[in-house]
């Protein structure tokens, strides 16, 4: 992740986060955080495994869960940038 994106994405933590903690647990990515949008609270518990070249998260709070597979395909080509797929 580039310094200026890593620096806009620590400020919005700070700004609307009360609580945000990261660290990892046996292997996977755990983030517990409290924050506010829209006025609205959210409490979230997210875990992120990775194994080679696929990923698996599952996003979990009080309002409902998500859960989210991928797999790394190549790199890119030259003058391509990673995008989300439609």
């Amino acid at each position: 992740m580039p310094d200026a994106q890593r620096a806009l994405e620590e400020e919005n933590i700070k700004s609307r986060c009360s609580k945000y903690e990261a660290k990892v647990v046996g292997g996977d990515w755990v983030v517990d955080a409290v924050c506010t949008a829209r006025g609205k609270t959210l409490i979230k518990h997210i875990v992120t495994s990775l194994s080679g070249e696929r990923f698996h998260e599952e996003n979990t709070a009080p309002q409902g869960s998500m859960t989210s597979d991928g797999t790394w395909l190549s790199p890119c080509k030259p003058g391509q940038a990673p995008s989300v797929l439609k």
